[in-house]
């Protein structure tokens, strides 16, 4: 709890308060010793050079969707507005056209596999996790982000 965590007097700090992180400038150094980017592009959001070394990172960014209402798209657009890479208005149009909403056919199919659970399992599992703080069922049962989008800029 905070209360524990204040009591133990344990600090914590981001690696990004005190060293720049950039994504793209750390891929194109990676890239002069080897690196390969991904031919086919992104796994999920926007750039081909992430989320290459897990076989499910597109459900583990789908079950942040339900939890959290922002996909892998939002955190790589976050990234490039704050480095001038893209503006706001650049980013939301990105987020509109990419909508990486939906879960991903081949990770779902992959983890649920592992976990030897069908699929409908696997949803049901995750069911709970999502915030009916943000999400809204219509009259049809279909789960929605009432104003998603909407007012930002």
């Amino acid at each position: 709890s905070d209360k524990e965590f204040k009591t133990a007097k344990i600090n914590s700090f981001f690696l990004g308060q005190y060293l720049k992180w950039d994504p793209v400038m750390n891929a194109e150094i990676a890239g002069q010793y080897g690196f390969q980017r991904r031919k086919e592009g992104p796994v999920i959001g926007i750039y081909d050079f992430a989320d290459l070394d897990c076989a499910i990172i597109g459900f583990h960014h789908y079950v942040k969707w339900l939890k959290f209402g922002m996909t892998r798209t939002f955190d790589n657009v976050a990234i490039e507005i704050r480095n001038g890479r893209m503006t706001k208005e650049q980013g939301l149009k990105l987020i509109r056209e990419k909508s990486d909403d939906r879960p991903p056919k081949e990770h779902t199919k992959m983890l649920a596999d592992f976990l030897q659970l069908s699929e409908a399992e696997l949803f049901e599992l995750i069911e709970p996790f999502r915030n009916k703080n943000i999400w809204k069922l219509n009259s049809k049962g279909e789960w929605y982000i009432d104003g998603y989008l909407e007012g930002i800029i």
